[in-house]
């Protein structure tokens, strides 16, 4: 079937692509490729336009719903199935948005950064649209990588957050900046561009080995409208 959708992350996923987009009913999905796996280069590539951006409004020929544990949003998408409707999504999507915004105390189950694997099946999501508060960020190394990876610090409804960040665009950006790679607190967001919010998407990421998921903010955007 085909669906419209607000293109919400378009995060780094081992060496492909994990595209989370929210439809018009106000609905979270995760888009993937056949048994849960990341998307391709060519998965989401889109011609002359490039890869799908966060806030793009995206046309989507989903297959069939693949849940996959706790990842209950997964859809596998058909071959050639993603185009580009606007490049600049329309403010119509705002209150859709808003509905998908999750009005719980916690971030995807509890305060921490990590979840088991149980919980996570038992809280029925992996995704979620929050607004973070007091953003900032911070470098860390990792054995065997020749460049930086980044962790978001921030506040959300009194708790503090630290979560590593799979947003590529603001990867980019980061690795621009020397106070960052001086592991040096740095503020990219003090505030958005003309009044609008700043949101995250944060995922559950796949169970690892001690039966723990760990949670990540796979992009962070300000809301124009």
């Amino acid at each position: 079937m085909r669906e419209r959708i607000l293109c919400i992350a378009n995060s780094r996923k081992h060496q492909g692509h994990c595209i989370a987009g929210l439809t018009t009913r106000g609905k979270l999905i995760r888009l993937c490729g056949p048994s849960g796996a990341a998307l391709s280069d060519a998965d989401t590539d889109l011609g002359l336009m490039g890869q799908p951006r966060v806030l793009d409004e995206l046309d989507v020929k989903l297959a069939r719903p693949i849940p996959d544990g706790h990842q209950p949003e997964n859809w596998l998408i058909a071959d050639g199935a993603l185009r580009v409707s606007s490049r600049k999504a329309p403010s119509h999507w705002g209150p859709s948005i808003e509905k998908a915004r999750e009005p719980s105390s916690v971030i995807l189950g509890n305060d921490q950064p990590v979840i088991s694997a149980e919980d996570a099946v038992k809280l029925g999501r992996s995704l979620e649209l929050i607004r973070p508060k007091d953003l900032h960020f911070r470098m860390r190394w990792r054995p065997g990588l020749r460049i930086p990876r980044f962790r978001a610090a921030f506040r959300y409804r009194g708790a503090e957050y630290d979560l590593p960040v799979t947003d590529p665009s603001i990867e980019r950006e980061l690795r621009k900046d020397k106070d960052v790679l001086n592991e040096k607190m740095h503020l990219p967001f003090p505030r958005c561009p003309g009044g609008g919010d700043l949101y995250a998407t944060v995922s559950i990421g796949e169970e690892y080995q001690d039966g723990m998921c760990y949670k990540l903010v796979a992009a962070l955007f300000c809301v124009p409208w």
